[in-house]
């Protein structure tokens, strides 16, 4: 669940080892979820600050390495929603695709504006303030790596479907591999003025909406 990977990183961080962490698993939301909780705590009167943080490594875990099929119970398969839990991201975004009528041209070209804006975002060092810069085999990475220079949808509908043969979702118009952390110091705004810490939100409010796994989507949710 991640609980070792997050004590480690507090204790490196300088944290004193009387500061008690959990570790939460909502997949991709993980790191929202954790600030909720902190927020709701503080809410509560139950503490005055926290840190709510959220990690991933895809190239060390394959995501689907933590199904072991033939440790499930074989009631998993007697019913449609529950073998659907089963399903890999990629066949999801395939139904979606499916769903929404989607062509490959638009998922191209939304993916290239994308590309185009998350680059110009970089050289404009829109993210600097927000990134720590990370030394890794002797290179600091100080910057986000993931988007490609110089993106077209021309050069994007030259990729072939990583998930069915004649799919639409490709390795240029899906999500990345990334490996990477964020963490969000939240408090009161009595006890941000009185140490003179810099306030750049509010949270008001959280809600979690389940869907079906096969259409797995922020949709409900997030607008």
């Amino acid at each position: 669940a991640g609980a070792t990977t997050a004590r480690i990183g507090q204790l490196m961080a300088g944290y004193p080892m009387s500061v008690p962490i959990s570790a939460i698993n909502r997949q991709c939301s993980s790191g929202l979820e954790a600030v909720a909780i902190i927020a709701a705590k503080i809410r509560a009167g139950m503490i005055k600050a926290g840190v709510g943080a959220g990690v991933e490594s895809m190239s060390l875990w394959d995501m689907q390495a933590g199904v072991a099929i033939d440790k499930l119970s074989e009631r998993v398969f007697e019913k449609e929603e529950t073998q659907n839990c089963l399903m890999n991201m990629g066949e999801t975004s395939e139904i979606i695709t499916e769903r929404e009528k989607l062509s490959r041209e638009e998922l191209d070209r939304y993916s290239a504006e994308s590309f185009i804006k998350a680059e110009v975002a970089i050289k404009e060092g829109r993210f600097r303030n927000e990134i720590v810069p990370v030394a890794v085999a002797n290179k600091v990475i100080d910057q986000d790596d993931g988007p490609r220079k110089g993106v077209t949808s021309q050069s994007l509908s030259k990729l072939k479907p990583s998930f069915r043969p004649e799919g639409k979702s490709t390795p240029g118009n899906s999500s990345q591999l990334t490996d990477g952390a964020g963490a969000v110091l939240l408090t009161t705004r009595s006890e941000a003025e009185k140490h003179n810490l810099p306030i750049r939100g509010k949270i008001l409010s959280h809600k979690v909406v389940g869907v079906a796994r096969e259409l797995m989507t922020p949709g409900p949710a997030v607008p």
